[in-house]
């Protein structure tokens, strides 16, 4: 029976092999999902067909000639044929084309490892060159603006970076200019790529013509480990890889952030601030517990934690960034103590957009919120009035703003601060590449991000500390779990364990 908005499912046959698959799909999209490869340049999921590289032709029954399969739909019936010997022709014949003013500078190239046109040459056997004329020769090493440099040597035109400015930022900085082998992709006279998510194109790009700035020439990416993770940028949560290598006699360390694909989240797509946020993860990791910049004991620093425990004016003050985990653990820490906490969001309006960046800066507000911590910031500001100490776990506030606070400030932090050296204390704990956890975004999805970095010595996660100052507080997150959250509400029969790839979206959470 028809039923309004589930499409009619056909049956093809690829290669000799049946299929199912939606009335009037793209051919294209079908092949990929069903793990049969077809080599493309210019066609991508988010940006659509385009049709100019015709690399993605297939054979098909009853055709006089082949089809590129970025413009084919399905039909019930139709017989597909991806490896043929004629089809093995046209795509090495195209290969060719694309070749013939390429500089083929591999060995320089920061695309190397990941260059699609590098992968198609070794797969089609295409090994000598016919061309006996000089190549044509274009712009290299070309500033476009926001970290991105272009080489129109190494460009097959297949348009993803124009289509990107032209449909997804609709800022319209790149087009293609020219005709014949002076076809390149260039912005206008006097203009700079210039938009908020233009290193995307870099992604977009599937050979080296387009690339990071931030990157170029740092590592080859054969030697990187990559591992899945959420980029805590802002309360969007946008899922990422995180590409990092430990070299020989140095601390492991993270190159780049790339977006990971997630659909109810970030689509395929990463904001620049988001995808440069790694270099806070690398840097200033000192291991040394300070008071006023002096190296003191562990168990000296605990007993002064413990003795403003015990004060009547001590409030605490939380990162609203910090992980599910360690927010129950604090809040169950503090109502022991009788410590006001207090997890107040920062705010950056001139941050967010109507897209993937949201003002709100704090990575995990909407799960402050599920867990009933105060996030009003008139309430803490009129708390800490009257406070004679405060402990403060990561919260920028009062690292970057020592003059807010006439109170004693005993900070927890996971990265160095410029006024840590005036501190009355400061403990140091494993920031979030090197702890896992989950964090609730704007929209009440519920992720997992796993360790990212090695280390032989890491700090101290924050539930280590809070242990050692309460053993009532479970010391790891599986502890966390099975004593504070697994009875809330939104995440009853959640197997923190299990969090798919792409989350759980958890009923009546987040402010999207």
């Amino acid at each position: 029976m028809y039923q309004e908005g589930v499409k009619e499912l056909v049956t093809i046959r690829v290669d000799g092999r049946e299929i199912r698959a939606e009335q009037g799909a793209l051919l294209i999209d079908v092949l990929l999902k069903n793990g049969i490869s077809v080599p493309h340049f210019c066609y991508h999921e988010a940006l659509g067909a385009d049709g100019n590289c015709r690399m993605c032709m297939v054979e098909l029954k009853g055709a006089k000639r082949p089809q590129i399969a970025c413009d084919t739909f399905v039909c019930e019936g139709m017989e597909v044929n991806t490896q043929s010997e004629m089809i093995q022709k046209v795509r090495r014949e195209i290969l060719e084309l694309e070749l013939i003013n390429h500089p083929v500078d591999c060995p320089i190239c920061d695309q190397a490892g990941e260059c699609k046109l590098q992968d198609y040459y070794m797969e089609f056997g295409l090994y000598e060159s016919r061309l006996d004329t000089p190549k044509t020769r274009k712009g290299k090493h070309i500033d476009l603006g926001s970290n991105v440099v272009l080489d129109q040597e190494r460009c097959v035109l297949c348009a993803r970076c124009t289509r990107f400015t032209q449909q997804i930022t609709r800022t319209h900085e790149l087009a293609i200019v020219g005709r014949g082998d002076a076809a390149r992709v260039a912005t206008a006279p006097g203009r700079k790529l210039e938009n908020p998510y233009a290193m995307n194109v870099v992604d977009l790009c599937p050979v080296g013509a387009l690339t990071s700035k931030d990157f170029r020439f740092r590592q080859r990416v054969w030697f990187l480990d990559t591992v899945p993770g959420v980029c805590h940028g802002c309360a969007r949560g946008c899922n990422i890889w995180i590409d990092h290598n430990q070299l020989k006699y140095e601390t492991d360390r993270i190159y780049r952030f790339r977006p990971r694909i997630n659909p109810a989240v970030n689509g395929h797509f990463l904001c620049d601030a988001g995808r440069l946020s790694y270099r806070a993860q690398n840097d200033h990791r000192s291991g040394d517990i300070l008071a006023y910049g002096t190296p003191i004991a562990e168990s000296e620093a605990l007993s002064l934690v413990r003795a403003a425990l015990s004060g009547a004016r001590t409030i605490a003050l939380a990162d609203a960034s910090l992980s599910l985990e360690q927010l129950a653990a604090l809040r169950a820490f503090c109502g022991a103590h009788a410590v006001p906490l207090f997890a107040p969001s920062v705010t950056d309006d001139a941050f967010g957009d109507d897209w993937l960046r949201c003002s709100d800066r704090s990575a995990n507000s909407a799960a402050a919120a599920l867990l009933g911590i105060e996030q009003r910031y008139t309430a803490f500001t009129e708390a800490l009035q009257q406070a004679s100490t405060v402990l403060n776990f990561d919260h920028p506030l009062l690292q970057e703003r020592a003059d807010v606070a006439e109170a004693k400030v005993l900070h927890f932090a996971s990265r160095a601060f410029e006024g840590e050296a005036s501190a009355a204390l400061r403990f140091p704990f494993a920031g979030y590449a090197l702890d896992e956890g989950c964090l609730v975004n704007c929209e009440g999805r519920l992720q997992r991000f796993r360790r990212s970095l090695k280390q032989q010595a890491p700090h101290p996660t924050l539930l280590a500390w809070l242990h050692r100052l309460d053993a009532t507080v479970p010391a790891d997150n599986a502890g966390v779990w099975e004593q504070y959250l697994a009875t809330l509400k939104p995440l009853e029969g959640v197997d923190d364990a299990a969090i798919p790839a792409d989350g759980i979206a958890l009923e009546g959470v987040g402010h999207a």
